[in-house]
């Protein structure tokens, strides 16, 4: 009896670089923009103040509101300055919260996006998104408006949620099975390490100071540019082109690029063998969101993904 060795699945540079270009602007960016706004908390804090002060510079000296916003503040005084303004707080609170109502939206919207303009076209209309988010949080000290930080951050919000989950979705079709676990940490090694340039870009010798700091808030646009850029010379993804568009061509010559083989005839018939299941009816429509709940097997495993991602959003990470 003959036993057909298994091909070994090594890989490649175009594989690796697909995967890094589609999580720097994604993931990377994201690990920097959760992190950026907090390293000059309290200088943004004192600048929504100076506006606000700004604001109320018509009105007489002894009115309560003028003496709020303008009045001298002790180094103690400062430190609760967010506990003593009511209206400070909640402008705080809505520019870091607004995110996760961008976070929201685009969870219920992907599906969408994703059927209308395939994973690399999300991604664009993510990236734009979050350009323009950039260059509002660039603009705010220019112009003195910090409800320009509250929509833009509410850009970036949206764009995090859709770039976050179409570039898992990319490098998890791009990649073949052996190594989709060893790519699939690729996209949280990218988020650490925006953390970590954020965090350094932080140190008041760089940019966290009350001058520069919204130049620390608009650098979160360069890695969004960057794969813009180098986005074009990734391939689509093989499974959309052969599945979704019916580009059997376009599928092989992708898999050959990624895997520097031109041997990729088994990957061709697992995507056909799926494709004749989809035909023949012999596997479901996709199950929507709130369908997961309808069906006991997909509820536990809706749990097993849930409670470690919860753990981590309360952890405040």
């Amino acid at each position: 009896m003959t036993v057909t060795p298994v091909k070994p699945q090594r890989p490649t540079t175009t594989l690796f670089f697909s995967a890094c270009v589609a999580t720097l602007g994604t993931w990377y960016t994201a690990g920097y923009f959760n992190c950026a706004l907090n390293v000059p908390q309290a200088y943004v804090i004192s600048w929504i103040r100076h506006v606000e002060c700004r604001r109320h510079e018509n009105h007489e000296n002894h009115t309560e509101n003028y003496i709020l916003w303008c009045g001298p503040l002790t180094e103690y005084e400062e430190s609760l300055v967010l506990r003593d303004n009511v209206k400070l707080n909640t402008i705080w609170s809505i520019i870091n919260s607004i995110v996760a109502a961008g976070l929201i939206v685009s969870a219920f919207s992907f599906s969408c996006f994703m059927k209308r303009f395939g994973l690399k076209g999300t991604i664009y209309i993510a990236s734009a998104s979050h350009l323009t988010g950039s260059l509002l949080a660039a603009l705010i000290s220019a112009v003195e408006v910090y409800e320009l930080l509250i929509v833009g951050r509410l850009l970036c919000g949206f764009a995090e949620g859709l770039t976050g989950m179409g570039a898992v979705m990319y490098v998890s079709e791009i990649t073949p099975v052996k190594l989709r676990g060893a790519f699939g940490t690729i996209p949280m090694v990218m988020l650490v390490l925006g953390f970590l340039t954020a965090n350094a870009l932080g140190l008041p010798m760089l940019l966290g100071t009350k001058e520069r700091w919204p130049i620390l808030l608009a650098l979160q646009s360069i890695p969004v540019i960057i794969m813009c850029i180098c986005l074009p010379f990734c391939p689509d993804s093989p499974r959309q082109l052969f599945l979704m568009k019916g580009d059997k061509i376009g599928a092989e010559k992708t898999l050959i690029w990624l895997r520097k083989n031109a041997d990729v005839q088994d990957e061709l018939a697992a995507m056909q063998r799926e494709l004749e299941m989809q035909n023949k009816g012999e596997i479901g429509p996709p199950v929507p969101l709130f369908g997961i709940f309808k069906d006991q097997y997909l509820r536990y495993i809706f749990g097993i993904c849930a409670v470690p991602m919860a753990v981590k959003q309360f952890s405040g990470k």
